[in-house]
């Protein structure tokens, strides 16, 4: 069923619902510093300050954080590349899952050790 769909057809929807799940965080995340709360975002009465493009904080960030941002989506646009083509090919995909489910326990222990 899947496995005869190209991958880059998963890897455009993964990255479309990327972006719109990014868009509505921005917006939400924008009325949330005007108001306080969510609570104004359904009326524009409830809007305290004037709605500008300096008060939207993706667009206060430094260089070095953009960069961070970019780096990290190279990073995960590999790793959604490789895991889409991993479970195309294998033919045991739960081991290919099992394997990836590994990585929440290693990275709570990481945690745990690491940052208290």
């Amino acid at each position: 069923m899947l496995k005869e769909i190209h991958f880059s057809v998963i890897i455009f929807h993964y990255t479309a619902l990327a972006s719109l799940i990014l868009i509505v965080w921005i917006l939400l995340d924008h009325f949330t510093q005007l108001t306080g709360s969510l609570e104004g975002v359904a009326s524009i009465e409830g809007v305290g300050a004037e709605p500008t493009w300096s008060n939207i904080r993706l667009f206060n960030y430094t260089w070095s954080q953009y960069n961070l941002m970019i780096v990290l989506s190279l990073f995960n646009a590999v790793g959604m590349n490789f895991n889409t083509l991993a479970f195309q090919y294998e033919k045991q995909s739960a081991f290919i899952s099992l394997v990836g489910y590994m990585n929440v326990p290693y990275a709570f222990l990481v945690d745990i050790f690491l940052f208290g």
